[in-house]
């Protein structure tokens, strides 16, 4: 898993594989899960994570899509304060 910040735009993504992107869907207005040929996620964009990213988006993205637990890990790294 490799995650990448793109401060201009307030974005993170959450790259699970290198397999090409076939499609994208949408969760809500912050989530995008890019999908491969066969519909298996290959990646997560978050817009304006971790704020926006409430539990009512991330519930129905993991129920379809459980693999993408690790991205609730990756929000709480996110949202903790930096050590002092």
């Amino acid at each position: 898993m490799l995650v990448t910040y793109d401060p201009e735009a307030d974005a993170t993504y959450v790259s699970l594989t290198d397999t090409p992107v076939a499609k994208t869907r949408q969760f809500g207005d912050s989530v995008s899960v890019d999908l491969d040929q066969a519909g298996s996620p290959v990646g997560v964009e978050l817009l304006m994570a971790p704020a926006s990213v409430t539990s009512g988006v991330l519930a129905p993205l993991l129920a379809e899509y459980p693999r993408l637990s690790g991205v609730g890990e990756v929000l709480h790294r996110l949202s903790a304060p930096a050590p002092a």
